[in-house]
């Protein structure tokens, strides 16, 4: 856009120098024909003014021929304007696109981070609760030994009664068996 408006403000000052020169011709033009009509006896000065004119013509042209070029140059700018315009919408379209990827990608981002707490919660309530059955665990497993151990203990406490028991008898059977051999042996005599 600064090179457009340097380009526009050249060819204005060209133009602005064109119509000084174009007064200036228009100028010389009424001299000369002013001379040409008073019949001026210095005909030097005639073709001095003429020369001028001639110059001034020539300069016109090269000041007009460099307005177009001018010309020109500024319908190139403001079609590089148009174009940088152009690029500048299609990047801002790309940049729109991505900022609504960025959304898309945070909230899902989001929500796989609300999963991952959901699964960690899920986690810890399952660690907590395989704690809490391994404490039940261990106090079944207690609970058995303490009833294996009275069990055993029974067990050798029956035993023990059993042989005591069998003793009592056996001490009794021979005691019976004295007492009939004592007898048989009384009756024989």
């Amino acid at each position: 856009r600064m090179q457009a408006q340097d380009i526009h403000l050249a060819r204005e000052s060209l133009m602005a120098e064109l119509q000084a020169e174009r007064k200036k011709s228009e100028t010389l033009q009424n001299q000369i024909e002013d001379d040409n009509k008073a019949f001026v006896k210095n005909k030097d000065q005639l073709k001095v003014s003429e020369c001028e004119l001639e110059l001034s013509k020539r300069k016109i042209k090269d000041l007009q021929y460099r307005c177009d070029l001018f010309d020109a140059d500024l319908k190139l700018a403001r079609m590089s304007i148009l174009e940088l315009q152009s690029e500048l919408s299609e990047s801002s379209l790309k940049l729109e696109n991505l900022g609504c990827q960025l959304h898309s990608t945070k909230h899902e981002l989001d929500r796989k981070k609300i999963k991952v707490l959901e699964t960690q919660q899920a986690r810890e309530i399952l660690i907590f609760e395989l704690q809490k059955e391994h404490e039940d665990l261990i106090c079944a497993n207690e609970l058995l030994q303490g009833i294996k151990i009275n069990m055993e203990m029974e067990e050798q406490k029956r035993v023990h009664d059993d042989r005591l028991q069998r003793n009592q008898i056996t001490v009794e059977l021979d005691t019976l068996r004295r007492r009939i051999v004592e007898e048989v042996m009384l009756r024989e005599q």
